[in-house]
């Protein structure tokens, strides 16, 4: 069984993390590999609430599995997440092969706040997905978060959200070229789709994104199909 553990982070709050994360999820599931939505970030409670869930009770390692099954919400999509306070107990290595083991992809959504464990989810993951917002502070915050080399993964790419009229031209490109990442993903803005999400629904079938999510999941994932990461 091939598993991969895809880590998203961003460089500023409020960059995407969490869509990008739901909807990468719920596209990888889509295509019949089981997965599982991983809740890293260091505030907590984001995804939970996304996704309308309610209270959900933190995952516990014990020894080097979760104690605590993952809660199934959608047909081959689990959720489970880590709660601030007990954040410090895990060892984000031993994490990642827990949760490596019983499904055959991982989505973890790291935020923007990088402590210990998000680090080792993110050294220990196939995949880390930085989420940009295309505009001068977002670009700016992005270029020092990767310069600074805070965070590592097998492979690394760059996800712009929220593209638009009025962005900087080629600043995307530009921002590939500098710290050598392909551009995996550029999803337009639009405020329907993020009324969308949060009402619950399936963000990735719409047809604005559905292409761009497909590709994404083929680059990602070698079950849900193969596409190359597109440099500019």
């Amino acid at each position: 069984m091939r598993s991969r553990v895809i880590a998203v982070a961003g460089a500023k709050g409020s960059p995407g993390c969490s869509f990008l994360a739901v909807s990468l999820a719920r596209c990888l599931a889509a295509s019949n590999i089981p997965t599982l939505l991983l809740d890293g970030d260091a505030e907590g409670g984001g995804l939970a609430t996304l996704l309308d869930l309610g209270p959900v009770v933190p995952a516990a390692l014990d020894g080097n599995a979760i104690d605590a099954p993952a809660t199934q919400i959608e047909p081959r999509l689990w959720f489970a997440e880590l709660g601030p306070a007990e954040a410090g107990a895990f060892n984000g290595l031993e994490l990642a092969s827990s949760v490596r083991a019983r499904h055959q992809a991982v989505v973890v959504d790291l935020g923007h706040s990088f402590g210990p464990l998000q680090r080792q989810l993110s050294a220990a993951s196939d995949w880390l997905l930085w989420v940009v917002v295309p505009d001068r502070s977002g670009l700016v915050r992005a270029d020092r978060a990767l310069a600074s080399g805070v965070l590592g993964a097998a492979s690394a790419g760059l996800v712009f959200n929220r593209m638009r009229r009025g962005c900087l031209e080629r600043a995307d490109e530009a921002l590939s070229s500098r710290h050598r990442m392909p551009v995996m993903a550029r999803i337009n803005e639009d405020r329907r789709i993020a009324d969308r999400l949060s009402q619950g629904r399936p963000v990735h079938r719409e047809w604005r994104l559905r292409r761009a999510f497909r590709e994404l999941a083929r680059s990602v994932h070698p079950d849900a199909g193969s596409a190359a990461p597109a440099w500019p």
